[in-house]
């Protein structure tokens, strides 16, 4: 089993994992892609019509377009119709000026993507909106985005009805950062056997174990079963507690030129403190995340270690404290926070001013917590991977 040294807090704040472009995109085959597209949002919130530029782009190419909505005869601003022109290397032909000319609403868009790193893409990026066939900018911004692999970045909206026929009340600009697969490996569909281990500062071992699979370059989301620790009482009417330790996140494997698997691992941890039995008191969980980037033969246990945990939580300890939390609540101003003070760092459970505090820090001393993910190709057998 290969051990990977721990995340360090810097680099999971960050996001970003340093892998040289030349390598990533050589051995595996990937092409960055740019997608620049307005979609409708439906009166229900749901998802409407789109339409957009998809452009397979190099480091330091240039794309551009224009994107319309809407027609100005149409009524009360209504924005059923939309449509998109690349013109990347070419002039505007006489059917896009006549959708231009009338459209409500237009926006033209220039990208350069800038870098391809570690599985995320950098790209700049102009744009500007016209608004009923004026020819002088409403609006106009430059930026420059750093975007995961799939991940979307809205830049505008725009405001219509939600009258008959189209029920559509927003058009929204975005911009996605795609990738494009090696045509030979396009189809493999990978299996993860992936768990969750964690030992405690006692040294006891608990695990937890899910199994996931989807095609090469697609990112399955996986969320493991809770972990719980019990909270020691610390007076004699305290209410039961736990915290309950949360995992999830997303996994996203290619296999190379040479056979291996490329993996991008991603994960969520949250906190929670927790009453026995759950009530509507419970606190909301406090989340941490990070991504990790590595390279493994198929079928290797391969193993990550998590950051420490990080951050408290607070309650009202008791009954007693509870009430009498409300009775200052309803004396006082109420956007005035009842007294807590910090709790010291190296106390993992204490109690004051009647609220019982989870120092996670010292709450979770000696504990050492990793995920293990082993990839193969589905249809490489039935055989079950084992956990030793």
């Amino acid at each position: 089993m290969r051990t990977y040294t721990r995340i360090s807090t810097a680099v999971l704040a960050s996001g970003i994992l340093a892998c040289p472009l030349s390598a990533w995109t050589q051995d595996t085959g990937v092409q960055p892609v740019v997608q620049v597209g307005i979609r409708t949002l439906n009166a229900d919130g749901s998802r409407g019509r789109d339409a957009g530029i998809t452009r397979v782009v190099k480091p330091g190419e240039k794309a551009s377009g224009y994107l319309h909505a809407g027609r100005i005869e149409d009524p009360d601003g209504q924005l059923c119709s939309m449509r998109a022109a690349d013109t990347t290397g070419r002039e505007l032909n006489a059917l896009d000026r006549r959708g231009l000319d009338a459209a409500l609403y237009v926006w033209k868009v220039t990208t350069t993507s800038v870098v391809l790193e570690a599985g995320r893409q950098t790209i700049d990026l102009e744009w500007a909106r016209f608004d009923r066939a004026s020819t002088t900018a409403t609006v106009s911004r430059k930026s420059r985005l750093t975007l995961a692999d799939g991940q979307t970045h809205a830049l505008d909206l725009v405001h219509g009805t939600a009258a008959a026929p189209c029920l559509t009340p927003a058009v929204i600009l975005e911009v996605t950062a795609l990738t494009q697969e090696a045509p030979a490996l396009a189809d493999t569909v990978l299996r993860y056997d992936m768990w969750l281990v964690r030992h405690d500062g006692s040294g006891r071992k608990e695990t937890r174990h899910v199994v996931l699979s989807g095609l090469q370059g697609r990112a399955p989301a996986f969320d493991f079963p809770p972990m719980f620790a019990p909270v020691p009482r610390l007076q004699d009417d305290q209410y039961d507690f736990r915290v309950a330790t949360r995992i999830s996140g997303t996994v996203r494997g290619r296999l190379t030129q040479e056979g291996q698997v490329s993996l991008e691992l991603e994960t969520h941890r949250s906190n929670r403190l927790e009453r026995i039995p759950a009530t509507a008191l419970t606190l909301p969980p406090r989340s941490a995340g990070g991504r990790k980037m590595l390279t493994g033969a198929l079928g290797e246990a391969i193993e990550i270690q998590l950051p420490p945990a990080a951050g408290s939580s607070s309650s009202p300890a008791s009954e007693r404290d509870l009430r009498e939390v409300r009775e200052r609540a309803s004396a006082v101003n109420r956007l005035e926070a009842p007294p807590r003070g910090m709790p010291p760092a190296d106390e993992p459970v204490l109690i004051r001013n009647g609220r019982l505090t989870v120092n996670y820090p010292a709450f979770f001393e000696g504990e050492r917590l990793s995920v293990i993910v082993q990839v193969r190709k589905a249809d490489a057998g039935s055989e079950q991977p084992a956990l030793r």
